[in-house]
């Protein structure tokens, strides 16, 4: 691995858990007392989740290829769902990817 200026790629996965609990408690606890910028319909599971992963998202640096990359990987993840492992395991295998074929220059 390099040690340099050359190896600046920042990947990162986010993962945002017990989604089960979400979807539940947002049914009775309006997210706009937490967060007033939130604009999405009251007691919308999806709409809450698309707005959290943007808040994730705007922080991060416009997204570009190269050795200074920027990449994040969001998940929803509920502890009863298998599926999510298999998501957040292939994303892993991408990241790491991603980052050979950059050390290589072959992106």
């Amino acid at each position: 691995p390099h040690d340099g200026p050359e190896a600046k790629a920042v990947v990162s996965t986010q993962s945002t858990g017990k989604t089960d609990l979400f979807e539940e408690k947002i049914r009775y606890s309006n997210i706009i007392d937490y967060f007033p910028q939130y604009k999405g319909k009251v007691g919308d599971a999806e709409e809450g989740k698309m707005f959290i992963r943007a808040m994730y998202e705007e922080k991060k640096p416009p997204p570009h290829d190269g050795p200074e990359a920027t990449h994040i990987f969001p998940h929803f993840t509920c502890a009863t769902d298998t599926n999510n492992i298999t998501k957040v395991f292939k994303d892993v295998q991408e990241i790491i990817l991603r980052s050979y074929l950059n050390e290589f220059n072959l992106v």
